[in-house]
């Protein structure tokens, strides 16, 4: 349970890490760009009209990826946990 919840919390800065650069250097190019998992968006930058600006919306999305990560993290321990009780010292 630790190992998924560490996973997850490492995975989910990451993400956001990632997610806010990619919306920094697309809102900055005059760009837009929509990114989805499934019905989940995760990054959402569009541009606005006239004014020149930019609206960035972070979804729900990076929720999914973080647990993603910590599923991977915990069956990643469970691998080694397993590794290691076979292999005497």
């Amino acid at each position: 349970m630790r190992a998924l919840a560490l996973g997850a919390v490492a995975t989910g800065v990451l993400a956001y890490s990632v997610a806010t650069v990619l919306a920094i250097t697309v809102a900055s190019t005059g760009s837009a760009i929509d990114l989805e998992i499934g019905p989940f968006a995760v990054l959402v930058v569009e541009q606005l009209g006239a004014g020149g600006g930019s609206a960035t919306t972070l979804g729900p999305g990076l929720l999914l990826v973080a647990l993603a990560g910590g599923v991977v993290n915990a069956i990643a321990a469970l691998v080694l946990a397993r590794r290691e009780r076979r292999q005497p010292r």
